[in-house]
């Protein structure tokens, strides 16, 4: 057993020093290079608080490319194939095209309806044309506190309706009918992002702990001797096979159902499958999830 134990243990520290990266996912992915290590370390600080606190997820994207997709259909892609939460929003940014894209998932599409995203654009609209771009996703997620409370205090905001249905209670009326927050005070702590140099460290720190420790077990394992062949392992006159005999015991069978074309359905279909709506306008994207969310160009 403390062989096995010593054995183990460069594995156990390798894993103990990774355990603060895997503690925290990461929400931004900055392929455009807008934002330093400062930045983006603030934004996933404030993303996470918005998470534990409202349970919804929170997923800022920034490109050089959409890869020839529209907006909509990155967005959707992106969301669907990187399994982000069931409830949650990506905000899109490319600077190939100049386009933004707001998509909403779950709940968020009746938080954050096609009226929300428009008024969420208009608040950080300066800052993105004028290249500010830390403050306009800063901007963006002190937006989202505001309506994900809103929605969870059963009056969520939605400008262009007075006949809300979706969850909750809704008062009909403009944005003045509707209560706002003042301006968030992080209750976090604001802690670490870390960073692929950072993973490095920890591991190599780990593999060189990890060998040390391999070293001094192997020292307390030099009584032991090789043998040429697997049968010398074996004593003599201790092992006799006196029968031997086939049982069959069971059968599986796997029945698969052939799908069917059923048809097609309402709304229009984004690259991935999923749908969008609510004050909002759904819509479902190739891999059948649904959506809401709006976009434009900055």
């Amino acid at each position: 057993m403390k062989r096995i134990l010593k054995l183990l243990l460069p594995f156990l520290i390798a894993f103990a020093l990774c355990l603060p990266v895997l503690a925290e996912e990461q929400r931004v992915f900055d392929n455009a290079g807008l934002l330093d290590e400062w930045e983006v370390s603030m934004l996933e600080d404030k993303i996470q608080d918005l998470r534990d606190t409202y349970d919804m997820d929170v997923v800022l994207l920034t490109l050089n490319s959409l890869d020839g997709k529209t907006a909509e259909g990155y967005a959707d892609d992106y969301y669907d194939e990187n399994g982000f939460g069931e409830n949650g929003m990506l905000f899109l940014l490319d600077m190939d095209t100049r386009s933004w894209y707001m998509l909403t998932h779950g709940t968020a599409i009746y938080a954050v309806t096609d009226y929300g995203i428009q008024e969420i654009f208009s608040a950080i609209a300066s800052d993105l044309s004028g290249g500010d771009y830390y403050d306009a996703f800063d901007g963006y997620l002190d937006e989202l506190y505001t309506y994900f409370q809103a929605y969870a205090d059963g009056k969520p905001i939605d400008g262009y309706r007075d006949d809300y249905t979706g969850p909750g209670s809704y008062e009909p009326g403009t944005r003045d009918d509707v209560v706002y927050y003042p301006d968030y005070e992080p209750s976090y702590d604001s802690g670490y992002v870390f960073y692929p140099a950072q993973i490095g460290v920890s591991l190599l720190v780990g593999a060189i702990i990890g060998l040390i420790a391999l070293l001094i077990a192997r020292r307390g394992m030099n009584t032991v001797k090789s043998k040429g062949s697997a049968t010398d392992y074996v004593r003599q006159n201790t092992f006799r096979i006196t029968g031997r005999q086939d049982i069959f015991l069971y059968s599986n069978v796997t029945k698969t159902r052939r799908d069917t074309d059923s048809g097609s359905s309402a709304g229009h279909s984004s690259s991935s499958g999923h749908s969008h709506g609510g004050g909002s306008s759904v819509h479902t994207s190739s891999s059948g999830h649904s959506h809401g969310g709006g976009g434009g160009h900055f």
